[in-house]
């Protein structure tokens, strides 16, 4: 039978522990990095065991970056701004892997007197954009999915609402739109 001399434990313990410290100082340096030019009120966040989450505490949502996207290599947070009759602001990241890892969300007032969809077909068009639009379900949220855009070089857009405000998330993955959405704080 095998047989673990005593004296091995220790040392091996102790150097187990010196390299998760390691790997998590690490990690932490590179979140630091990332965070140096954002806004206070908007963060890269990561727990010991998990992917990154993102919290903007200036617009008031939060979420993780999809699962297959486990390190972020840039963030950047655009500021309230007003264009073509719309008064928005998005925190934009690349991820890691080659495919489908730009990711923006957007944050714009809602329009009342409008439907979702309506809503996101006079955004596109505000923007000279073009798309085929989808009503759609992801977890408990209404959503409007376009896909096929013209000016989006094909990338997903997926619109929803959560109180007064109408949230975009664009990205080359649908999955990574609906992990977004349900991962989320809104």
């Amino acid at each position: 039978m095998f047989k673990i001399n005593k004296a091995i434990i220790f040392p091996l313990s102790l150097i187990i522990l010196l390299s998760i410290s390691f790997c998590y100082w690490e990690e932490q340096k590179a979140i630091k990095i990332l965070n140096q030019d954002l806004p206070e009120g908007v963060r890269v966040e990561r727990e010991i065991i998990g992917n990154c989450k993102i919290v903007n505490e200036i617009n008031d949502y939060a979420f993780e970056a999809p699962s297959a996207c486990r390190d972020i290599e840039e963030i950047r947070y655009l500021t309230e701004r007003e264009s073509k009759g719309y008064k928005f602001s998005s925190v934009n990241i690349k991820g890691d892997t080659e495919e489908d890892s730009v990711i923006a969300v957007v944050k714009f007032e809602s329009r009342p007197d409008i439907d979702l969809s309506t809503q996101a077909e006079l955004f596109f068009e505000a923007f000279e954009l073009e798309g085929n639009f989808i009503e759609s379900q992801v977890g408990d949220t209404s959503t409007v999915i376009s896909k096929d855009n013209y000016g989006l070089m094909g990338i997903d857009a997926s619109f929803f609402q959560n109180g007064d405000y109408t949230y975009l998330i664009t990205c080359g993955s649908e999955d990574f739109i609906r992990e977004i959405i349900i991962n989320g704080t809104w």
